[in-house]
């Protein structure tokens, strides 16, 4: 089943998907306020699959630090994103979570964490897209989308390796958001080199980022 927004709507408590679902934001904003608490917003458990399509907006930017929007959260649980807008304002969690053996799948989209403190749990600025430490980084996978905070070619800040799928790459653009995008499109945007998944604009860059 599809559920279609028409207007902006408030999350007042967790939301449970156990079913294939897509959620067409369309313009409007889905909001998730306070009260949450450590815990995900709209969690898909095992057995469903969440697709997000539309134009419009999860705003998490009033939720609790510890609360995550959006999160897979079971073995057989998917979350796939194909467009639209994820913000969140925390130095603790990200806009996107796979735990307990869930997969996310980012095939476009914009994701944006706001917070000006540094990540609470490690020497980075603050997350964008996370998984959990028992998990492996390949249950994140990114195909493309704009991120602005943790370069998910970084991949997990406990796990390492990277977010982003082989044969895509992730660059940093003038404003200082990343952007990943095919190897292709990389290079048609200006990009010269790569160094594993992230590319550079001149020689010089890779090189430094060795």
């Amino acid at each position: 089943p599809e559920v279609s927004l028409t207007a902006d709507i408030s999350v007042p408590e967790i939301i449970t998907v156990d079913s294939d679902v897509t959620l067409d934001l369309g313009e409007s904003t889905l909001s998730v306020g306070g009260g949450i608490g450590n815990y995900v917003a709209i969690r898909v458990n095992a057995g469903g699959t969440l697709t997000i399509d539309g134009n419009g907006t999860i705003d998490a930017t009033g939720a609790d630090d510890t609360t995550v929007p959006v999160a897979a959260m079971q073995e057989g649980a998917t979350v796939i994103v194909n467009s639209g807008t994820i913000v969140v304002d925390t130095p603790k969690e990200s806009c996107l979570y796979a735990g307990g053996g869930g997969k996310v799948i980012v095939n476009d989209g914009t994701f944006i964490n706001s917070s000006d403190a540094d990540y609470e749990y490690g020497d980075s600025v603050p997350l964008t897209v996370n998984v959990s430490n028992s998990a492996s980084v390949d249950y994140l996978v990114v195909y493309g989308g704009t991120f602005t905070g943790r370069d998910p070619a970084l991949g997990d800040d406990n796990l390492g390796g990277t977010f982003v799928a082989e044969g895509y790459v992730s660059y940093e653009s003038e404003d200082g958001t990343y952007v990943v995008c095919s190897e292709e499109d990389a290079v048609a945007a200006g990009m010269v080199a790569t160094v594993g998944a992230s590319a550079y604009v001149t020689f010089e860059e890779a090189v430094a980022a060795l």
